[in-house]
């Protein structure tokens, strides 16, 4: 086994600063690399509900937990940083304080109609006027592993809190053309192309 250098051994010996509970609590769990088999949870103590959720591929995010008319609700931090959990902490005891209060609701979700423009539809409407030599195994991709959870969804109502997940959940799964990079790659790349989704 190679020696170490005194360098690395002041180093280590130096005293380390104050560290949130909650990044300590990360820390001890001494997680592996990347992927893991499920979402994992590490809960605060200070505040009920606040945590860090880490994906399967290993992105972090600060969330908010709590019951709102008997159902279970989860906030998102804007921010997936762990260096932010200071506003993560602040932005959690709001939300604790609205909640406590009464005055904690969620976002209703917008009413679809029949003029709405979902992902299915303007991915087909798209294809129609910008014919690709690829396009059956782009939507063949799009069919199998996207549209069955997002292709009925306004495209106004995707974002991050929508989209990654569903990332997360489809890049675990083997790909014969690309098994390093995941099923969604190849949808990915060619839905890039196509300027459905940016950069």
């Amino acid at each position: 086994m190679p020696r170490r250098s005194r360098r690395w051994q002041i180093e280590l010996d130096k005293p380390r600063g104050w560290v949130d509970p909650l990044l300590r609590k990360l820390e001890d769990l001494k997680l592996p690399p990347p992927p893991y088999p499920k979402r994992v949870f590490v809960r605060g103590d200070r505040i009920f509900g606040f945590a860090i959720s880490i994906t399967e591929r290993g992105k972090p995010s600060f969330i908010f937990e709590c019951r709102i008319a008997g159902q279970s609700k989860r906030f998102t931090f804007p921010g997936r940083d762990l260096e932010c959990v200071a506003e993560a902490r602040k932005w959690a005891a709001t939300l604790e304080l609205k909640h406590q209060a009464g005055t904690l609701a969620p976002t209703p979700p917008k009413q679809p109609s029949y003029d709405v423009m979902t992902l299915r539809r303007a991915t087909y409407e798209y294809l129609r006027q910008n014919p690709i030599r690829s396009r059956n195994d782009f939507l063949a991709r799009m069919e199998n592993h996207v549209f069955p959870t997002l292709g009925d969804r306004p495209i106004e109502e995707l974002d991050r809190s929508v989209t990654v997940p569903l990332i997360d959940q489809i890049a675990l799964r083997p790909s014969k053309k690309y098994p390093k990079r995941g099923t969604v790659f190849a949808a990915y790349a060619a839905a890039r192309d196509l300027n459905i989704v940016g950069n």
